[in-house]
């Protein structure tokens, strides 16, 4: 780089010679000394912290480098800021493929002792979106492809929920993999849900229930008894046996790898409920849904709502007891989740008729007689 004194055109200017870049010579010609000294500085500082790469910029790229600037500043930001942006969303593992990361996440999750129906559950999803991303790597998904994957089915509101929460969650996984720096499920507009009040089957529909199980399927009966007047999951009800049931102490033992929140809880036995358990009938029942669905439509009860026992319950029981802590202890879950989900506003005489509902002479002296 070389500075040197010279007329032209006229005038005494300075010239500064940059040398050869890019293959052609590049000067710059000043009407001062101190301009020219000034320039020299600044160029000596850039080749300081840059080397020659900044002189040797083409033309085409100091043309690219201006308009992405002139952009960003129409925008409040600068090309730092953005680069910093770009770096801190691509610099994790950009090997790890969304498959490789699905399948990784699925492992774990079962090695942690997740139960088979929640994995079932997150196969399904995430290999849902690793079937549309085939070739994605974790840390390139954004927002507006699981937006577009979810947009592109034709899944219900809540189903969408759903899986939204599903991916959410192998994010969060992911996260602390360090295969990715942000979860893309928090830039997403939340899905809401309109809150309707849980169906719950009337007294009589109730009782219609029961005489249809005793006239029709009286093995089922102590099945149905727990499910409709103790209001136990129909997932706990499947592993609870005969030995789980402790009429004499007035109560059933949910154990806690039965129990959906892994943790044991005693329920109340309702009188009328010992009366059902009385009768003859498997613990857990074989052929369970085929029993159950011949039953509703013999007892005419339609529509079926969900989860219809299990609100029920808890809705008579509250009535009954007016003590909700009590009534959430017996259901498995807390006082705020009762009134939130399964709560129905019934009268205390409902109540006691509902849990007056009890087999007839017949059926108890038939087992009395069998036994």
């Amino acid at each position: 780089m070389k500075m040197r004194k010279l007329v032209r055109y006229g005038k005494t200017q300075w010239l500064v010679d940059l040398g050869l870049q890019n293959g052609r010579r590049s000067r710059k010609f000043f009407e001062t000394e101190a301009k020219a000294k000034v320039f020299i500085n600044a160029k000596k500082t850039e080749l300081d912290r840059f080397g020659t790469a900044f002189l040797n910029l083409t033309h085409e790229d100091r043309i690219e480098f201006l308009t992405a600037q002139k952009r960003l500043k129409e925008v409040g930001a600068s090309l730092t800021e953005v680069v910093n942006l770009y770096i801190k969303r691509h610099h994790h593992s950009s090997k790890k493929s969304l498959k490789e990361a699905v399948e990784e996440c699925l492992k774990t999750k079962k090695d942690s002792g997740r139960r088979p129906r929640y994995l079932v559950q997150l196969k399904s999803t995430l290999g849902s979106l690793s079937a549309a991303l085939p070739e994605s790597r974790v840390s390139d998904i954004m927002a507006a492809d699981i937006e577009t994957w979810l947009s592109s089915r034709p899944l219900a509101l809540a189903t969408k929920k759903s899986y939204l929460t599903d991916v959410a969650t192998f994010f969060k996984f992911a996260l602390k993999r360090r295969w990715c720096d942000a979860n893309p499920c928090d830039e997403m507009e939340p899905i809401t849900l309109e809150t309707k009040p849980p169906g719950i089957l009337t007294v009589e529909q109730s009782e219609q229930l029961m005489r249809t199980a005793e006239a029709h399927d009286r093995g089922l009966c102590p099945w149905l008894a727990l499910a409709l007047f103790c209001g136990i999951r129909p997932s706990e009800l499947q592993k609870i046996t005969r030995t789980d049931v402790h009429a004499d102490r007035g109560f059933v033992e949910i154990l806690g790898e039965t129990a959906k929140t892994r943790r044991r809880r005693l329920v109340t036995l309702p009188e009328n409920a010992k009366q059902w358990l009385e009768l003859s009938g498997d613990l857990p029942p074989i052929n369970l849904k085929r029993r159950t669905e011949r039953l509703k439509q013999l007892s005419g009860i339609r529509p079926w709502p969900h989860d219809a026992m299990r609100h029920s319950a808890a809705s008579y029981q509250l009535a009954q007891n007016k003590d909700a802590p009590r009534t959430a202890l017996n259901l498995g879950h807390s006082p705020d989740i009762l009134f939130r989900h399964y709560r129905e506003v019934v009268t205390p005489e409902d109540a006691e008729r509902f849990f007056n509902i009890c087999p007839s002479p017949v059926s108890l002296a038939v087992t009395t007689q069998a036994a």
